[in-house]
């Protein structure tokens, strides 16, 4: 006897084989069984003929670090069937910041984020973790921003960090990881990120590496150009050893046209 039977629906199970017909049968919140169960019973039945049945999608760039808590059935999501978010993406959210710099990059990312009327109470990583937890219809996984890392630590400059800002920025990421954080994004087309160079990166990523964290990059693409771009993305992961996920595959501009083939083998040899 299941708790919940799930009948009928084409399954696609997530080990990559083709779909097929069956059900599923849930005890409490785990998947007892999958397969064809009848005779089995379930206290509810859902009738999932003509649907798809498969594992909740993780969307993997979002901006709804601050729309989810104003929203949090964030029913746009669930109703595509995407059970997780990855939050922080392109270096721009809202953790680790002071009161001021929280106030400021609120009014900041208002055009992106929105600028909902929610209870703004976090200062470090682990405080806005807490907003989310039990509290919103999703999963969530949080990347330290670049630009928190850089405005606490020198403020919304155009230079490149100091040793010891540097070593500032390690410490915050240190503490982000410890506090629940999976890794860090950067957006290196935007401020105040696009005002670190490749030491300030390199160093941020070391202490990425040491959680076994996931660097998510934005690259400069608009300054580098996008195969030198990705170069200095592969040379911080060969040098540091972390993890590195490449946000854009920015190929459509006519400028970029033909970089392609290029690129991915870059991404291939390393």
């Amino acid at each position: 006897m299941f708790d919940l039977m799930i009948r009928g629906g084409r399954v696609i199970d997530g080990s990559g084989g083709p779909w097929y017909y069956g059900d599923v049968g849930l005890q409490g919140d785990r998947i007892a069984a999958i397969g064809r169960l009848e005779p089995a019973q379930a206290s509810l039945t859902i009738d999932a003929s003509g649907l798809v049945v498969c594992p909740g999608f993780i969307d993997m760039h979002t901006h709804s670090d601050i729309m989810i808590l104003a929203k949090p059935r964030h029913e746009a999501k669930v109703m595509q069937g995407v059970t997780s978010d990855l939050l922080g993406l392109d270096g721009l959210s809202y953790a680790p910041l002071s009161p001021d710099n929280l106030r400021m990059m609120r009014r900041y990312l208002a055009g992106l984020n929105g600028n909902p009327n929610i209870s703004w109470n976090w200062n470090t990583v682990a405080e806005f973790l807490a907003n989310f937890d039990r509290k919103v219809a999703i999963n969530v996984a949080y990347l330290v921003p670049h630009n928190a890392l850089r405005l606490e630590t020198m403020g919304f400059v155009d230079r490149t960090a100091t040793s010891q800002e540097m070593a500032g920025m390690q410490g915050l990421m240190a503490q982000g990881m410890r506090e629940g954080a999976v890794g860090f994004s950067t957006g290196l087309d935007y401020f105040p990120c696009r005002y670190s160079d490749e030491a300030e990166l390199a160093k941020i990523c070391e202490v990425v590496a040491e959680y076994d964290g996931l660097s998510v990059w934005h690259v400069r693409k608009n300054d580098l150009g996008l195969i030198e771009s990705i170069k200095e993305v592969l040379r911080i992961a060969e040098r540091t050893g972390v993890k590195a996920h490449f946000s854009h595959y920015s190929v459509s501009y006519p400028t970029r046209q033909g970089t392609s083939t290029e690129m991915l083998a870059l991404i291939d040899e390393a």
